[in-house]
């Protein structure tokens, strides 16, 4: 899958798959939120390493079986809640803050 399908497709392609192999930070945070495993491999970027639901990160072919069986499942730990959660308090913050500015 590449970047440019709609994100009804992206999410329709995502969700299909019991563990996702991506190198894509969003790709990897979706599949976690649609409830699947996720495991990144040849990361372009550090903000990989700062996901809160850290997927295993490989950079060799070698690995990705291993990578793959200890991929885990957040959704039964709220992922989803969790993310709808701080979204909701991003979005208040930032109405407060505009608020003040006006």
């Amino acid at each position: 899958l590449r970047n440019n399908v709609s994100l009804e497709a992206a999410v329709r392609f995502i969700s299909r798959g019991k563990v996702v192999v991506t190198n894509s930070y969003h790709g990897a945070y979706w599949a976690t939120l649609l409830g699947n495993c996720a495991v990144v491999y040849r990361p372009f970027s550090s903000k990989f390493h700062r996901m809160k639901w850290q997927p295993p990160i490989v950079t060799v072919p070698e690995l990705l079986p291993d990578a793959i069986r200890r991929a885990q499942l957040f959704a039964p730990i709220g992922a989803l809640s969790a993310a709808r959660d701080r979204t909701a308090q991003f979005y208040e913050s930032a109405r407060q803050l505009l608020d003040k500015t006006r």
